[in-house]
């Protein structure tokens, strides 16, 4: 099964692997870290409903925020019949 390794000399590497019909693998790895020092938010977090928030991305959407899984449809035939 054809494959890509690769590395680099500060430890990261990287591999594209494909296997049984065409099924692809992508893994990256890094080396250790450091642990770092989270800083406190800039401000707080604002609720959903204010009206501050209008606007924002995480307000609900009637598309991204269905909260009733989509019917299974069955598939149709195309207008050229095919």
């Amino acid at each position: 099964m054809p494959a890509v390794f690769a590395s680099a000399p500060n430890g990261f590497q990287v591999s594209l692997e494909f296997g049984y019909k065409g099924q692809a693998g992508f893994h990256v790895t890094s080396p250790c870290v450091d642990e770092s020092k989270v800083t406190e938010a800039p401000r707080k977090p604002l609720d959903p409903d204010s009206p501050e928030s209008k606007g924002l991305p995480y307000v609900h959407s009637d598309f991204w925020s269905a909260r009733t899984p989509i019917s299974a449809a069955l598939p149709t035939a195309s207008a050229d019949g095919g």
